[in-house]
């Protein structure tokens, strides 16, 4: 199926290294305990709370923006990232079960709802990982030298673009900027022969 000039069912990786996300769901509230999951047709193929810990934003904090580093993560199809709110702060040994139709996390006996999450394709990205290993010239590859430089755009998400938040139109549970940024690859690889 080609959808756009686009090959939906080609497998185009991707490897993402980090999730920003900007701007605080629910920023009303005090404290919020956040859990960021990445999913798969595979199942549940990273989650930070068992990574890294929960995620803790305080209202007196200077920045409501975080950066997930998923380290180097393999995506390939169809991709799902969810932000769930977390009532209370769960063990880091036990793993989340997302359930409910992704509307749901456990951690054991502690639950957490999905406040947001955007679904994508990596077909949809210009840059697959396949075309970064063959270290082809391209218009996102800059030679300097021997030296090889690449940068490959980030995949951004306004709040608009994902889902639940899009519905807060009076920016009660989500602010006007809060956004989902993917980055696919480190901004340079260095020492890489061309």
């Amino acid at each position: 199926m080609i959808t756009a000039g686009v090959d939906i069912w080609k497998k185009n990786p991707l490897l993402m290294t980090k999730i920003t996300i900007k701007g605080r769901p629910y920023h009303h509230r005090d404290t919020s305990i956040l859990a960021v999951v990445v999913e798969t047709a595979e199942g549940l193929l990273y989650d930070h709370c068992k990574a890294a810990g929960p995620l803790l934003f305080n209202q007196g904090q200077k920045s409501d923006t975080i950066e997930v580093v998923t380290g180097p993560l393999l995506l390939q199809g169809d991709v799902t990232i969810r932000v769930f709110r977390l009532d209370e702060v769960p063990e880091l040994s036990t793993q989340g079960q997302v359930c409910m139709a992704g509307r749901q996390i456990k951690y054991g006996s502690i639950s957490g709802k999905c406040v947001s999450f955007v679904t994508f394709n990596t077909a949809f990205h210009e840059s697959g990982l396949l075309s970064c290993l063959a270290l082809q010239p391209s218009r996102d590859t800059c030679f300097a030298g021997s030296r090889f430089r690449m940068m490959l755009p980030d995949v951004t998400f306004m709040k608009p673009d994902i889902d639940e938040a899009y519905k807060d139109k009076h920016h009660y549970r989500f602010p006007a900027d809060y956004s989902m940024v993917i980055s696919p690859l480190p901004s340079s690889l260095h020492d890489v022969r061309a």
